[in-house]
């Protein structure tokens, strides 16, 4: 493993301990307590990090046993398909460990043929013994960083609660009404337009929430009184399906280039990174000193990936 691919690892791992803490797992880290958690995506960053450090394996178990009135498998299947197929592949892994282990849930549809369990020892109840380990920590639930948690807990499990969080996260985030569209709402939420629409069709038609059309296009948005209403709400909004597909994708053409060393495979990277570095990122430019090539696309997703992980470090509890 090249120096660089070591450094993204370590900051995805880092990522991962920051993102359970705000979810209040029993880890030592900061919580990432300024921006709205994502239980989906920290649950599937702690399996994908198993293969690198085995407390991973076990916080992801340890997450869908004490987690799972919060976690909904079928949208984890789905964001697990846009992060990739490693984070596929890690995720029926510990769904595997969890029928093995005999931990209740949904886990069943996930595996796929006679997918193993991972290779790692895991004691499903370790961490219960920590001070609070026997549970969500309370106090996480009380900051704005699990606005959308308390409203799945209040709503349920399903595709209302969560697009109401993102557009009370995005109104709370401008400080005004925001009309969202639908795919930037399925972006956000990866539930699927169909429902979606049903349900917040349903939820304007209550007087919830706001709703207009332009054209054939449906926008929603947080009814003005909402927000006092159901406050604290995060005054910061990031789409972490969105960017952890832009981290996980550098990292894996890193993983792909360390191991070829060749420079058509870093013109194969930078086409499929095109589809997800945001358009605002610097993109790499292979032109000059082809033997220089691999060390400069290496140095740039490192780089790429410092820039990524660093704008999140804002957004800590003090």
């Amino acid at each position: 493993m090249t120096e660089q691919l070591e450094n993204l690892v370590e900051r995805r791992l880092d990522l991962t301990w920051r993102m359970l803490a705000t979810i209040g797992a029993p880890v030592a880290s900061k919580p990432i307590a300024g921006l709205p958690v994502d239980p989906e995506c920290t649950f599937l960053l702690a399996c994908y990090g198993a293969e690198d450090d085995a407390r991973a394996a076990e916080l992801a178990v340890w997450l869908a046993r004490h987690a799972r009135s919060i976690l909904v498998v079928g949208r984890t299947m789905t964001v697990a398909a846009r992060l990739g197929e490693r984070v596929v592949a890690a995720f029926q892994r510990c769904a595997a460990t969890m029928q093995a282990l005999g931990i209740a849930g949904g886990w069943a549809g996930v595996v796929v043929g006679d997918e193993q369990p991972w290779n790692i020892e895991i004691d499903p109840t370790r961490l219960d013994y920590r001070l609070g380990g026997d549970g969500l920590l309370p106090r996480a639930f009380k900051t704005s960083a699990m606005h959308g948690v308390r409203l799945r807990m209040a709503f349920g499990l399903t595709s209302r609660a969560d697009a109401l969080a993102t557009l009370i996260g995005r109104s709370a985030h401008v400080g005004r009404h925001e009309w969202i569209g639908m795919a930037e709402l399925d972006d956000a939420t990866g539930w699927g337009r169909r429902s979606l629409l049903a349900s917040l069709t349903d939820m304007a038609a209550s007087g919830l929430i706001d709703q207009r059309r332009q054209g054939r296009s449906h926008q929603f948005a947080a009814a003005p009184g909402l927000l006092p209403e159901l406050a604290p709400a995060p005054e910061n909004w990031v789409s972490w399906p969105q960017r952890l597909t832009e981290l996980i994708a550098v990292e894996e053409a890193a993983r792909v280039v360390s191991g070829a060393g060749t420079m058509t495979s870093v013109l194969q990277q930078c086409t499929s990174l095109a589809k997800h570095v945001s358009s605002d990122a610097p993109s790499f430019d292979p032109a000059g000193d082809p033997d220089l090539l691999v060390a400069r696309f290496l140095a740039w997703c490192d780089q790429r990936s410092a820039a990524q992980v660093a704008d999140l470090d804002r957004y800590e509890s003090p």
